[in-house]
């Protein structure tokens, strides 16, 4: 399933109130970050239990264990994965292997990027991690997930955003809906 978006929304409540009814309490659940980076978003929600994996060191303390490992390769089981900013640093063969991943890691699945192609490089080598090597809409993740697409959420970029997840049926999408309604601020 999936739902477009038309109107701007507030960015960071808007994420964090799908995630919230995805998964909550949250206070209960554990958590993985692939492709975490510095945690910006993530380091701050209160699960019970963080672990962030990325297979960059960056120069920043998690609160939580940290895996200097490939998303691809990680090991383990949690509630909730998350994998924010993240799909489109892969190309398209292991964008796939990575949603295929993330639904086995964790009971939750979540992902968060920019909508279609945006800071893709034709000509990049494909070995900088940090690097988008593809371009997501609802069209091209995997049939097993659902998703919300907002066409306004980078306006300084003029572009879109998707959020999508490991499906949970016709009345959670439709929660899901209702919440992200709540974070419209207008057209």
């Amino acid at each position: 399933m999936n739902k477009t978006f038309s109107g701007r929304y507030k960015t960071d409540p808007t994420l964090l109130s799908v995630i919230r009814c995805l998964v909550s309490p949250l206070e209960e659940k554990t958590m993985v970050d692939l492709c975490c980076e510095t945690a910006r978003f993530t380091r701050n929600l209160p699960f019970k239990e963080k672990t962030f994996v990325d297979v960059l060191d960056w120069p920043v303390e998690y609160p939580g264990k940290f895996l200097k490992e490939n998303a691809l390769t990680v090991q383990g089981h949690w509630d909730v994965c998350l994998a924010l900013d993240a799909v489109e640093h892969f190309n398209y063969s292991d964008g796939f292997r990575l949603q295929e991943r993330a639904a086995l890691l964790a009971d939750t699945a979540i992902f968060f990027t920019p909508l279609g192609i945006l800071w893709v490089d034709p000509l990049d080598d494909g070995k900088d991690p940090r690097t988008h090597k593809s371009g997501w809409t609802h069209e091209n993740i995997s049939s097993a997930y659902d998703s919300v697409e907002f066409l306004k959420w980078h306006q300084n970029y003029n572009c879109g955003a998707m959020i999508f997840w490991k499906s949970k049926g016709m009345e959670k999408f439709l929660e899901v809906c209702d919440q992200v309604e709540k974070n419209r601020i207008g057209d």
